[in-house]
């Protein structure tokens, strides 16, 4: 499709022979069809400079853009805290050595402000500081951070201005908690006796889900890294592996076991609809009551975030406890268990009525998002919005709030729920479900479905791996800490990231802060949970 709309586009921009007295509405004509062109690429011809071109926005990042609520804006943010001090100019070098702007147009665009389907680029925004400030640095350990962040995760963005922002500050090293005192030990241990540094630099960073998914902007992050080649080439390796065995695969499969494979996705794809339609009509949430009695006015935040172990211990302890589960089974199981303490902390403070009992239903659901490619950008391969999502329900026998609480046996339940969800197309389903949406019906019905697709989902967990465990530089500052923050999406009050960088596990919380009013309590008990686990 995109090869016949790019050559119906060329067909359009390559004038006819001869004709070089053309009609003023014959070239309005022409201009409308180029801006309205469907098409990745830019194209080009005389007197129609690139800026008057613009381009469609995919399906996905309108959805995102058009289903958002005042309260539950879509806006992922990050941070990157470096060891030593990095300017701005800094930063200008990096990402220009590096090409990002020019690999990504996409960071250059804005969106129309008389069609919200387009993008269009911005000629007078051309390098990192076009889009990047310079701040005062945290001083107060972590708490002008969480403020910071805070406020990058819910105040409104000017689409029509720019799609992302960045700020950058230095201080002393340690100083703003984007780097542990755990890290911090640890660094000046390893460094050079005659001049250890003792400056930080600190990038944070928030971009509409309208430019990309949190996938591709951290992969973005990665390209402008030292290592970016590196990387390039390890990420290179692992899809001809993936491709060698898919081809493997496919050589020893007839034409009739093929057959039966399409016959049971197209199977599995009906059994996923009718699972999550019956979530959608029998779940409920228990945090919308809290939320609903709460003092704390709607749209507020409280987040936090922390190292949690090493990716190998992590590992370790998923496979002895539970055979067969991974990582991501492992802390959404702490996850949940962390929910139902936030849930019997509220049920106890609040006057609630009989009629609410018991604290915790014998159900919560949890929503997983999934890269459709993998949780990387493949080579040449642009940014975008690549993300499905799938609804798992998790029983709560063995959660805390139970008498039978158990957390091996409730590792067992999340494995055994969420490898059923991941065998199934249901990711790829909610993909083609939202695109529809997107494209063809009225917004106000987006925003209604887009909420009660959640299923009354108590939280989102998000997993995002590291393409390859190098420590990073930029501009040779050595990167200490990557740490990424969920858009909390509408109905859903609690979102946590799992991420894993040099071998280092990571967690971060956002949540509405009247489900959730302190967020380090709450990831204390998700570390808590993950040590009762570690010590079986």
């Amino acid at each position: 499709v995109n090869a016949l709309l790019s050559s119906a586009a060329r067909r359009l921009l390559v004038p006819a022979a001869g004709a070089g007295a053309l009609q003023s509405t014959q070239k309005q004509s022409q201009q409308t069809s180029i801006t309205k062109c469907d098409s990745a690429n830019t194209y080009r011809r005389p007197n129609v400079g690139a800026t008057n071109i613009r381009k469609r926005m995919t399906s996905i990042g309108r959805f995102s853009m058009i289903s958002e609520t005042v309260e539950n804006p879509s806006i992922p943010t990050f941070f990157i805290a470096l060891s030593g001090k990095a300017d701005m100019e800094d930063m200008n070098q990096q990402w220009k050595k590096k090409g990002i702007l020019e690999k990504h147009e996409r960071f250059q665009s804005t969106i129309c402000s008389d069609d919200n389907r387009y993008f269009k680029r911005n000629p007078d925004a051309s390098q990192f500081e076009d889009y990047a400030s310079t701040t005062f640095h945290s001083t107060t350990y972590r708490t002008d951070l969480k403020n910071r962040i805070q406020h990058f995760l819910t105040s409104k963005m000017d689409m029509s201005e720019k799609l992302w922002e960045a700020q950058i500050s230095s201080g002393a090293l340690g100083s703003s908690g984007a780097i542990s005192k755990q890290k911090v030990r640890r660094i000046l241990e390893e460094a050079d006796e005659v001049s250890p540094p003792d400056t930080e630099t600190l990038l944070l960073f928030r971009s509409h889900h309208a430019l990309a998914d949190g996938v591709s902007l951290g992969s973005v992050m990665y390209q402008a890294s030292d290592e970016a080649e590196l990387i390039g080439e390890k990420i290179e390796q692992q899809i001809q592996l993936y491709k060698q065995k898919s081809k493997r695969r496919k050589k020893t499969m007839s034409a009739y076991q093929k057959f039966l494979r399409i016959l049971a996705m197209f199977w599995k794809a009906v059994i996923s609809l009718l699972k999550h339609g019956i979530l959608v009509l029998t779940s409920s949430n228990p945090f919308d009551v809290i939320m609903t009695q709460s003092s704390i006015g709607a749209g507020r935040r409280s987040v936090s975030w922390c190292d949690a172990c090493t990716v190998e211990e992590a590992k370790q302890i998923a496979k002895v406890l539970c055979p067969g589960s991974t990582v991501n089974d492992l802390f959404v199981s702490c996850v949940m268990a962390a929910v139902a303490r936030q849930l019997q902390n509220h049920h106890s403070k609040l006057a609630l009525s009989s009629s609410l009992q018991p604290a915790v239903p014998r159900s919560l659901n949890v929503v997983i998002p999934v890269h459709l490619t993998g949780g990387v950008l493949l080579p040449g391969e642009g940014i975008g919005n690549r993300i499905g999502a799938f609804v798992s329900s998790i029983s709560t026998d063995y959660l805390p709030s139970s008498e039978s609480y158990s957390s091996p046996e409730n590792l067992s339940v999340v494995s055994q729920s969420l490898a059923e969800s991941k065998s199934s197309p249901a990711a790829l389903i909610s993909w083609m479900a939202a695109k529809f949406c997107s494209d063809y019906l009225p917004e106000a019905m987006t925003k209604i479905i887009m909420r009660s697709a959640n299923a009354n989902a108590v939280c989102v967990v998000s997993n995002v791996r590291s393409p390859a465990e190098l420590k990073l530089h930029y501009n040779g500052r050595p990167v200490e800490s990557i740490a990424g923050f969920l858009p909390l999406p509408p109905g859903v009050p609690i979102g946590v990231v799992v991420q894993s960088y040099q071998g280092t596990m990571s967690l971060t919380v956002t949540a509405d802060k009247r489900a959730v009013p302190d967020a380090d309590q709450f990831l204390y008990w998700v570390l808590e949970e993950y040590q009762r686990l570690s010590d079986l």
